[in-house]
């Protein structure tokens, strides 16, 4: 990522999260929004389950 890519946030559309084990308590995603524990690709290359509040998982 280059310098300044962030300066304006209006640019970015952020609606994927990974690593949310390892996120604050505190935290909270959108309902709409995409979360997963880990990464998007588990270690043998499968696509990874994300998580959701219907499940409990999140």
């Amino acid at each position: 990522m280059m310098i300044g890519t962030l300066d304006d946030p209006s640019l970015v559309k952020v609606h994927t999260h990974m690593f949310a084990d390892e996120a604050f308590s505190w935290i909270t995603y959108p309902e709409d929004h995409v979360v997963y524990a880990k990464h998007r690709v588990n270690e043998d290359g499968t696509p990874a389950v994300p998580l959701t509040k219907s499940t409990g998982n999140l």
